[in-house]
């Protein structure tokens, strides 16, 4: 039998086929993928984010109502030339997590590629950021820190559930990382970030809050909860400050 030939993809959007995965450490998978059709899109913005789309095209080719399919956004990790590298956080029995896991060689996610937030652009006129995040975002505070502009200085402060869930990211004079262990603790258990970020804010860390760009990242309530508390209680502007929900309980 014949295998059914797809009809056009749907449009904005692209097919990713699975290269090979290899494990980062034990809690993160990381997916190679084929994708000519982003091959010569630019590679200068940390902010690159995909939303997969968990929807398979039917016997004839032609694909469902794609609202309907279930959707996550994640950040890329890096491209080089037609291969795009997604890094997925192996949480719980997330979707994501589920087929990262599980997948071999040759299989294909559907995804569309998402519009620039624009931050990194905003960043730029800020000589300091600060960023915040758990597990889930390193792949974003990992290509920011790969991408930060000669002159800007930057400290992350990044929650992981152990030591094992620690990476090497790019760090020299002007950036530091401080590692947040949960230790058995959940992530909406912990206040490991919350508590970061005030001692921080309250330091002599920062001389002056106005010339710091703040990027938080992770769980959907708790970062929302930091970037409002940055401006009720710190006045920071709104955009002075990059949130990104990368995941909900």
């Amino acid at each position: 039998m014949s295998e059914p030939v797809l009809s056009a993809l749907p449009a904005g959007h692209v097919l990713l086929t699975l290269r090979h995965s290899e494990p980062v450490n034990l809690h993160l998978q990381r997916l190679h993928f084929h994708c000519p059709a982003l091959a010569s899109d630019e590679d200068d913005q940390a902010d690159d984010n995909l939303l997969l789309v968990f929807a398979q095209a039917d016997a004839q080719g032609q694909w469902p109502a794609l609202e309907r399919a279930p959707q996550r956004t994640y950040t890329v990790r890096a491209r080089q030339h037609d291969n795009v590298v997604v890094d997925v956080y192996l949480h719980g029995d997330g979707l994501m997590a589920g087929w990262a896991a599980n997948a071999q060689p040759g299989a294909t996610l559907l995804a569309r590629p998402l519009p620039r937030s624009g931050a990194c652009l905003r960043a730029a006129d800020y000589p300091h950021h600060v960023l915040l995040g758990d597990d889930s975002a390193l792949p974003l505070i990992g290509r920011w820190l790969e991408r930060l502009p000669e002159g800007i200085s930057a400290q992350a402060f990044i929650e992981v559930a152990d030591a094992n869930a620690r990476q090497a990211l790019a760090e020299d004079e002007d950036i530091a990382i401080q590692w947040l262990e949960r230790n058995g603790f959940s992530t909406s258990q912990s206040q490991l970030l919350e508590d970061a970020l005030t001692d921080y804010v309250v330091s002599d860390a920062i001389m002056d809050i106005d010339a710091v760009f703040f990027v938080i990242a992770g769980q959907d309530a708790r970062s929302a909860r930091m970037a409002q508390f940055l401006i009720d209680a710190w006045a920071v502007a709104p955009d002075a400050i990059h949130h990104a929900s990368h995941w909900q309980d």
